[in-house]
């Protein structure tokens, strides 16, 4: 039995179905969230364990996440007044690690 709720952000049905039923019809599943734009929340014992999604919503995603790091990154530069080297950082990991911190 498949479960519908609505996420009013993005307004977009976002159908919740068990482990077992995606098992049995897969290719209907990626068919409705590829080609009707549906979001899939597959549940495991009851519990959200993984999304379908269509790939332009991954590509959506991805956009939003790098504007994300990308503003966080100028932030960072426009607020910090040390920088590190990616080097800098691993040998100051390692050597925590080795002091057992």
């Amino acid at each position: 039995m498949a479960i519908i709720a609505i996420e009013a952000i993005w307004e977009v049905p976002i159908m919740e179905i068990g482990t077992r039923e995606v098992k049995d019809r897969l290719s209907e599943y990626l068919n409705r969230v590829a080609y009707g734009g549906e979001r899939i929340v597959i549940l495991s014992r009851g519990r959200p364990k993984a999304a379908l999604i269509s790939v332009e919503d991954l590509r959506r995603l991805e956009e939003l996440e790098a504007r994300q790091e990308a503003a966080m990154l100028a932030e960072a530069v426009a607020t910090e007044k040390e920088f590190y080297t990616v080097a800098e950082v691993e040998a100051r990991l390692a050597a925590l690690e080795a002091e057992g911190k």
